[in-house]
Order: C-alpha cells, then sequence, then structure tokens
C-alpha cells in the first residue's frame, strides 16, 4: 500500500475536506515555539469559481447578516492524516489546531483562492487594540490569565518562576506585545495556539526525549543548513543588579563555559529589573542568560512529512561534528500537496 497524506478541514463547523481534497494546490501550517501565533495557509484551484462565486460567498454573505462585522473570524479547523505512513496499517494524525479567518485573495488566470488563517484572535482585538494600563501587585501569572479571559482564549502557565510585579505600564501596547514583554523581562517563553495564550519555562521541556534523531547522509532529509553565531551569544555568566528601598541586590548565573580566572568570560549585566532578594536575581539571571545563548547554534532541515515533530518538541543530530547534540524544534511548517507531504524544521540548541 502506498502511504497517503490527507488534508482534514471544517469550515464554521463544517467538515470540507472532500471538497479541498478535490481542488487542494497545498496546505501549509507553521507551528512557532514562541512569540509568533501559528498560521495555516490553503491554496485551492478555482477553475469553475465554486469556491469565490459559489460557497465562500454563501459563508461570507451568512456571516456579515448575522454580525454585520468583519468576515474575520470564521473558524478553521485543520488536520493532517497520515495513513499507511511507516508500515501497512499505521495511521497518524497532526492536530494543526484551531485558526481564524485572517485573510482571503484570488489571483489568475489560473483561477486561485488563498485562505489564509491565525491562532492569535481578530475580533477581541487582544492583538490590534492598543490599550494603557497600569498594573499593581500582579503576579505575571495573573497577568496572562487576565489577558486570556478578556480575549475570550484558553490558558495555561507552566513554570515554577512566578515573579511579583509591583507595578507595569501597559502603554499604548496591545496585549499580546505587553504580555510578550513581560514574558522575555522574566525569561520565560509565550506561546499562542490551539486557541490558548501559553506561558511556559522552556528549559523544562528540553528535558524530555528526542523525539527523533538526523543522522548525516541517513537520507532522511533533502537539504539542511547549520550556523553558528557568536553575536550576541555565548555569554558565560549573567549579573541581575537591582536597587531596591533596601540596596543592591545582586545575582548571578553561569555557565559549564565559565573559568574564574580566565579573560575571555564574557558578560551579560542586567539592571531595571524588580526583584525581591538575591534568590530571584539568581533565578533570574540563569532564565535570562539562557535566552540570550539559545541561538548559538541553529538549523534547517527540510525532510519528508513528519506528523510527530512539533514546535517545543527536541531533535537530536549525530554525525555533524561540531553541531552534534539535542536541538529544539524552533519552528515547523508542515506543507501538503498534490506531490506529497514535506517538513520544514528549524531548529536551535539546548542549552
Amino acid at each position: 500500500m502506498a502511504r497517503q497524506a490527507q488534508v482534514i478541514l471544517s469550515f464554521d463547523g463544517v467538515d470540507i475536506s472532500s471538497d479541498v481534497q478535490r481542488d487542494l494546490i497545498s496546505m501549509a501550517y507553521t507551528d512557532n515555539e514562541e512569540d509568533e501565533a501559528d498560521d495555516l495557509q490553503i491554496v485551492l484551484h478555482d477553475r469553475t469559481g465554486r469556491w469565490l462565486k459559489a460557497w465562500l460567498d454563501d459563508v461570507l454573505i451568512a456571516q456579515l447578516n448575522a454580525q454585520s462585522a468583519s468576515t474575520k473570524g470564521l473558524a478553521i479547523h485543520a488536520g493532517i492524516l497520515c495513513t499507511d505512513w511507516t508500515k501497512p496499517g499505521d495511521i497518524q494524525k497532526l492536530d494543526c489546531g484551531a485558526f481564524e479567518l485572517d485573510d482571503i485573495s484570488t489571483q489568475g488566470p489560473p483561477a486561485i483562492v488563498t485562505i489564509k488563517g491565525t491562532s492569535l484572535p481578530y475580533k477581541n482585538g487582544i492583538r490590534s487594540t492598543l490599550k494603557s494600563k497600569s498594573w499593581e501587585s500582579y503576579r505575571l501569572s495573573g497577568i496572562g490569565q487576565e489577558i486570556a479571559r478578556n480575549g475570550g482564549m484558553g490558558y495555561i502557565f507552566d513554570s515554577g518562576y512566578d515573579p511579583v510585579l509591583d507595578r507595569r505600564e501597559q502603554n499604548d501596547q496591545t496585549d499580546i506585545a505587553f504580555l510578550k514583554k513581560l514574558c522575555h523581562n522574566a525569561g520565560c517563553s509565550l506561546k499562542l495556539s490551539h486557541g490558548r495564550i501559553i506561558i511556559y519555562d522552556q528549559s523544562k521541556y528540553e528535558l524530555a526525549q528526542s523525539v527523533a534523531t538526523i543522522h548525516m547522509h541517513d537520507g532522511g532529509y533533502s537539504s539542511y543548513r547549520l550556523r553558528s553565531s557568536e553575536s550576541d551569544v555565548a555569554y558565560t555568566t549573567c549579573i541581575v543588579r537591582y536597587m531596591g528601598s533596601g540596596g543592591m541586590i545582586q545575582g548571578q548565573a553561569y555557565t559549564a563555559e565559565y573559568k574564574t580566572e580566565s579573560e575571555n568570560n564574557k558578560a551579560l549585566v542586567v539592571t531595571g529589573h524588580r526583584v525581591g532578594s538575591v534568590n530571584e536575581a539568581n533565578i533570574l539571571a540563569e532564565k535570562l542568560l539562557r535566552l540570550k545563548n539559545k541561538f548559538e547554534k541553529t538549523a534547517t532541515f527540510s525532510m519528508a512529512g513528519n506528523p510527530s515533530i512539533v514546535a517545543g518538541e527536541v531533535m537530536a543530530l549525530e554525525d555533524f561534528g561540531a553541531f552534534n547534540g539535542r536541538y529544539s524544534v524552533k519552528k515547523t511548517r508542515h506543507q501538503v500537496t498534490a506531490r506529497g507531504y514535506k517538513t520544514d524544521v528549524d531548529l536551535r540548541n539546548v542549552i
């Protein structure tokens, strides 16, 4: 049996998988580890005009009549179903998640319709409305929870570090931009996926077992690119200093490469981040040091479709010399076309 990858798609609760399959040029799902929303792009043949003039037109008119609002925000749910994938009878599925319609465009000839969706809601203003607000005596988890609730999104907080923020000013910023900055300053990661805001500690997930190992010349990839950078990375120590009401609070963290007597130590000095104790300063220094160094080594691979590889998972490289080791999946792009299914992955080294 030949293995097959099929697009599973529902549009505003209606399963249109079979309709899409007949006209599908491509479906691409991009899954980001942090900061950016996941996105979906579907490209369809429209030789008869049934997508633009009939099906989509009916759906959009119904939406306009029902809400008298923008057509943006229609619900899309997508997945990729793989049958006989690694052996006869093997079935695997990638749940791409829930998206909201973000853009529809058409071009030709030949007539093509492109439908784009985003995992970050449009209608509730969480990504578009500029706000000014003072947040006093909140934990990071509390601010994230309130923003998620106001935006009509689910919420997960998965970090052992949850600093108390005595006062933060949101000045003409969207909720997401403001929350992203808070997470970066706390050394935490922000992910927007499956209708949820997720704040988490990447280092916890980096301890997981590798989902795949790539060997040089193993035939598992069609192309690769490896890169090592020294720009704003490769710090051996981080020092956090904060002048509180009781005096200077200082914390410090080190990498394994730090040598006390060496003149080649590269220090990251951070000031202005409120901390309440030396212990809290030490924890923050460790997180910020990791945040800076995690892009010292990066890699990109194009390979046959693999539904088990998603952002945040860990992969390993072997037989690549200095680039051997464990890497976290920073981004994946799963694409299904008439020619098959492929996965592109962006990796960063695990600290």
